[in-house]
């Protein structure tokens, strides 16, 4: 099992979007999330949603995520870091 650790400041916002994101695609804004959360636990969080909350943070963070790594994703910290990593360097 994978360990939860506390995300550097420059994650917060995109673990803040994240969160944002997520609660608007299952259109529940009292879901509890954070960056530990699993996302087989986020009853309304289907395969579909998932994709279309990873295509809004493309947008959002203007990046390109990869539709394979889609199946490596656990919890919130796992789309947080997938969108990190495709972010340009510098």
């Amino acid at each position: 099992m994978k360990a939860s650790f506390p995300l550097p400041r420059s994650s917060e916002r995109v673990l803040s979007e994240t969160v944002g994101i997520v609660r608007e695609v299952c259109r529940d804004a009292g879901l509890r999330l954070d960056a530990g959360s699993h996302l087989d636990e986020i009853a309304p969080l289907d395969s579909l949603r998932l994709m279309e909350t990873v295509a809004v943070l493309e947008d959002r963070f203007r990046v390109e995520v990869e539709t394979n790594a889609l199946g490596q994703l656990v919890r919130i910290e796992d789309i947080v870091a997938l969108i990190l990593r495709a972010q340009p360097a510098g």
